[in-house]
């Protein structure tokens, strides 16, 4: 991969404050993309709402979109949050997954993803780590082995839709989970990793 990226997050397509969703994309999104020489989309979690109730919306609204984006972006690579892992457990997984069909659109919802991007000024060498929504203590095991694998010293980029517990809004969890989230916090600053996460949103400006 050899381009510059495109991320957005946490849209929450299906509520009643974003309705032009082809709007959205077609006027603003793709022409910010390729203005910025963008190829590549990664969505960081939540593109549904909960609930959806039945698969109308999501065929009549999302998939023809999505299906025209693919021809756009040579690579689109969706990261499940919280809100569409709830849709996938309504639904068996038949209204988000149905997007990984697309031969360009990777769904990113049972397990990890890596891949390697090579910066387009200097060729530099990144591993891009995509993950979904999941307990602490998950993602510590999948970063955990993912660095133990990994062959070079390149800078690694996480994509997520990390927890509350990573900005301290969840007070509940059990001390393993919050220990696992310290631990986290301490392998990303170790490692100087670059976490590109959605899920906290305390205030939402809404483009379409």
């Amino acid at each position: 991969m050899k381009n510059n990226i495109t991320i957005i997050t946490d849209t929450h397509f299906g509520n009643s404050k974003c309705a032009d969703i082809r709007g959205f994309f077609m006027d603003f999104l793709v022409p910010y993309s390729k203005k910025n020489n963008s190829e590549t989309l990664v969505i960081t979690g939540d593109l549904l709402d909960v609930p959806l109730l039945d698969g109308m919306f999501f065929n009549k609204e999302i998939l023809p979109v999505f299906s025209e984006l693919s021809t756009i972006y040579k690579e689109i690579y969706i990261v499940l949050g919280n809100h569409d892992i709830e849709n996938v457990r309504k639904t068996d997984g038949s209204i988000v997954m149905t997007l990984g069909l697309s031969p360009n659109i990777k769904v990113i919802g049972t397990s990890g993803l890596e891949l390697k991007y090579y910066t387009e000024d200097s060729g530099e060498e990144r591993l891009l780590w995509f993950y979904p929504y999941a307990i602490p203590s998950v993602l510590e095991g999948y970063i955990e082995t993912q660095i133990r694998a990994r062959t070079s010293d390149s800078p690694i980029v996480l994509f997520s839709h990390l927890r509350d517990e990573f900005a301290g809004l969840l007070n509940n969890t059990s001390e393993d989970e919050m220990q696992s989230t310290n631990n986290l916090k301490g392998t990303f600053v170790n490692y100087g990793m670059t976490v590109l996460s959605g899920h906290i949103h305390s205030d939402i400006t809404y483009a379409c």
